[in-house]
């Protein structure tokens, strides 16, 4: 499904502005007034949209590459450790990285929508440009130092992604196969008896199916099996109570399916319990009731608001938003980014030169303005005295 909102290239300033308009209207009219808005531009129409740290990998996949992540962030430090003091925070090193365009999983952002068209007008002219604009609620908005934790882990803690997701399927099918079992021998034949066991044997296949899968995929499986057990027992409670003496061998299931939830739930809290312990994370985690809402942490997004530390970040009021490992943000779905609400609008490659015009004679944004270093600005100079030099 396209993400774009415009059927014909913006051409000018004045349509853009009017897109963007009809983007925030149409954003807080479907997902409420408490939004706060940030842009991306970019020089050319790209397949996918993501961070850099998961561009390119080629046959490396996810888990070799963020190992890789792992081993860059460490680099770094090792070799400029008076870049990045010790005691700075995952965070802020990430956006000093991300200012020598490293690889990270953070994705610049910015407030303003006339920079983000800059940044959309930059470049070839035979190639359409795209300005995405992202809708935020205030609980997926966070400043330098109050951000999810969990968002940045892997980096200061090796953490092997692909087992997290493993041990926490591996974990329910060991109870599942160990219930199946018990009620398949220890309770008397009945309508529901079969019925049960079925429905075991429907979930267990759904788990080992899913350990095949993309980690968002196996998450999404965990999270409809929770609901599908929980369902399960408040269907069967029901028939239990509204016609007991027409059916006297249905008492005893809804008190087997109360005992596998017992059981799995002493499960997801010990699991969660010892992630936290080993990922060194808020105790909030922990009181988590569900594996899968453990587990969709590793796939939302944040927008963070950086320390305003350097001239460059301030005039292009910029912001970060965190990609955590699992977070695909080709998959528009609310279970996987609750937080965040995405839509672009294309820019015409022909009618670049002249928005980038209009955008310096009418809002004096341009390259040495939003790059004031002196590589930067140089270009511009030298063109204020000799037109067309760097053409």
């Amino acid at each position: 499904m396209s993400d774009t909102v415009n059927c014909e290239p913006i051409t000018n300033i004045d349509d853009f502005k009017t897109a963007i308009d009809h983007i925030k209207e149409s954003f807080r009219i479907h997902h409420g007034e408490n939004l706060e808005f940030f842009y991306r531009g970019e020089k050319e129409e790209y397949e996918s949209f993501g961070a850099s740290i998961y561009r390119k990998m080629g046959k490396d996949g996810l888990q070799q590459r963020l190992k890789s992540e792992y081993k860059i962030y460490k680099e770094v430090q090792r070799m400029f450790p008076d870049d990045f003091p010790q005691e700075d925070d995952v965070l802020n090193k990430l956006v000093r990285m991300q200012h020598y365009k490293i690889p990270t999983r953070l994705i610049d952002v910015t407030s303003h929508a006339y920079v983000a068209l800059f940044f959309a007008c930059e470049g070839d002219e035979s190639q359409n440009g795209k300005v995405f604009v992202f809708g935020f609620p205030q609980n997926g908005i966070a400043f330098f130092d109050d951000y999810e934790r969990l968002l940045t882990i892997g980096l200061d803690i090796r953490v092997d992604f692909d087992g997290l997701i493993r041990d926490a399927i591996s974990g329910c099918l060991g109870i599942l196969d160990f219930y199946h079992w018990k009620v398949f021998f220890d309770t008397n034949k009945s309508k529901y008896k079969d019925d049960y066991l079925k429905l075991s044997s429907d979930i267990a296949n759904r788990l080992r199916d899913s350990e095949k899968s993309e980690p968002t995929e196996a998450i999404r499986t965990l999270h409809e099996i929770e609901n599908l057990i929980d369902f399960t027992y408040i269907e069967l409670c029901k028939t239990a109570t509204e016609n007991p003496e027409d059916n006297p061998d249905m008492q005893q299931w809804p008190s087997e399916m109360q005992k596998l939830q017992e059981v799995l739930g002493g499960f997801v809290s010990s699991f969660i319990d010892n992630k936290c312990n080993q990922f060194n994370l808020p105790n909030k985690y922990s009181n988590l009731s569900r594996l899968s809402a453990f587990l969709l942490w590793f796939t939302r997004t944040m927008i963070c608001l950086p320390r305003l530390n350097n001239e460059r970040i301030r005039r292009q009021q910029g912001a970060f938003i965190i990609q955590p490992p699992f977070a695909d943000f080709n998959k528009l779905s609310s279970l996987f980014n609750p937080s965040m609400f995405r839509l672009s609008i294309t820019i015409d490659g022909a009618s670049k030169k002249d928005i980038l015009d209009k955008l310096k004679e009418d809002h004096k944004i341009t390259r040495s303005y939003l790059f004031p270093e002196l590589e930067s600005s140089a270009p511009d100079i030298v063109e204020k005295f000799i037109p067309n030099y760097y053409e």
